[in-house]
């Protein structure tokens, strides 16, 4: 079991120096990082919002109206799918189960 006391000990072990291209491959990254925040500025974000809303505005003829649509998430299965064979025969087998145990128990309805 690793104790606080040896996980400090494990952090103070001294680490393998980096190689010359992990070095380079570290500042290269750090430099695009900066690069990048350096253009995220408030008035980088604004004209990237005005950029947005000009494109909604001008795509908005292609938009459709959801008024005009009659689309449901839920149509109370007017639209149901058909049973599968499967399911079909299953279906009709607890049916002809059902019967046959309704006679077995009434037979003066058969």
């Amino acid at each position: 079991m690793v104790t606080v006391q040896n996980n400090d000990e494990f952090r103070q072990r001294p680490t393998a120096p980096e190689s010359p291209k992990t070095q380079r491959a570290r500042e290269k990254l750090r430099g695009q990082l900066e690069a990048e925040k350096a253009r995220i500025t408030p008035k980088e974000i604004e004209a990237t919002v005005e950029r947005i809303h000009k494109w909604i505005a001008d795509n908005a003829k292609h938009r459709v109206a959801v008024k005009k649509s009659s689309f449901q998430l839920f149509n109370h299965n007017k639209n149901a799918a058909d049973l599968s064979k499967k399911v079909q025969s299953l279906a009709n087998r607890l049916k002809s189960d059902m019967k046959q145990l309704a006679e077995a128990l009434d037979p003066s309805q058969g």
